[in-house]
């Protein structure tokens, strides 16, 4: 077992919610997807006369898909 499993383990033993470890040990696999993520926003950001139609939902999706697949890994 590996240290992060064994802190989730003892996390939840201990009534903790494991959730913002998680994020913690995850968000470092995923800099690209949330990069990419921070792109768009600030594009959408940017934008005066912006389309309310447009947003980053699949940008969102896949940075949320990769962090859902680490935490996965990690049990």
């Amino acid at each position: 077992m590996s240290e992060v499993q064994t802190k989730i383990k003892t996390m939840i033993q201990n009534g903790q919610d494991p959730k913002e470890y998680l994020l913690e040990v995850c968000r470092p696999t995923c800099i690209a997807k949330q990069e990419r993520l921070q792109r768009c926003e600030n594009k959408l950001k940017a934008m005066t006369h912006a389309d309310p139609e447009l947003s980053c939902m699949y940008p969102m999706r896949d940075w949320v898909t990769c962090v859902d697949a680490c935490v996965i890994h990690l049990f």
